[in-house]
């Protein structure tokens, strides 16, 4: 307060912290600026933020099941139509691309990923992850990628949707949660 640290901040969130949040992304050999930041007071928020932000009404989305709560809710609140597809355990919690396409018609907007899975645990591997990005490619999908697990791995390693080998057509959203990092 003695700096002048007493007013509303800027919508997007204060600037030192969005370059932090930037700077994150070298980890996946990934560059972005702090213009491609926008810091919310939960997860929760910056996920229904997004819903509002991307869905228009009638627009399906692809959501994992199981999968977080709010993903469903947050589609309808915007007008869109959740979409469920399968995460089982004897497929390793990795989805089905062929279910994912007899799923997608022209109304599909985008697919929410979540890994690690919140509730499952389960981690995509990195060829699951490059065919989910072909996958969205291929039907111009906006990708849904809720990454507040990352650093919660006790087998294998993470992969992220946002590595630069990935993202070339930069069509993704990543959500992150301060609360769950180290």
């Amino acid at each position: 307060m003695r700096n002048g640290g007493n007013h509303y901040g800027p919508t997007a969130g204060i600037l030192p912290l969005r370059e932090h949040v930037a700077a994150r992304y070298v980890r996946w050999d990934r560059t972005t600026s702090s213009s491609n930041v926008i810091i919310t007071a939960s997860g929760s928020e910056a996920l229904m933020s997004a819903a509002l932000a991307l869905y228009d009404p009638g627009d399906e989305v692809l959501v994992p099941n199981p999968g977080f709560v709010l993903y469903g809710p947050h589609a309808r609140l915007a007008g869109a139509i959740p979409v469920p597809y399968s995460l089982t355990e004897a497929r390793k919690f990795q989805p089905d691309l062929a279910e994912l396409e007899r799923l997608v018609t022209p109304k599909t907007r985008a697919i929410v990923v979540n890994s690690p899975s919140n509730p499952t645990g389960g981690m995509f591997t990195p060829r699951t992850v490059d065919r989910i990005v072909a996958f969205a490619q291929a039907h111009d999908l906006v990708i849904v990628s809720d990454e507040v697990y990352d650093e919660i791995v006790y087998e294998g390693e993470f992969v992220s949707f946002v590595g630069e080998e990935r993202s070339r057509r930069r069509r993704e959203l990543v959500l992150e949660d301060v609360r769950r990092h180290r």
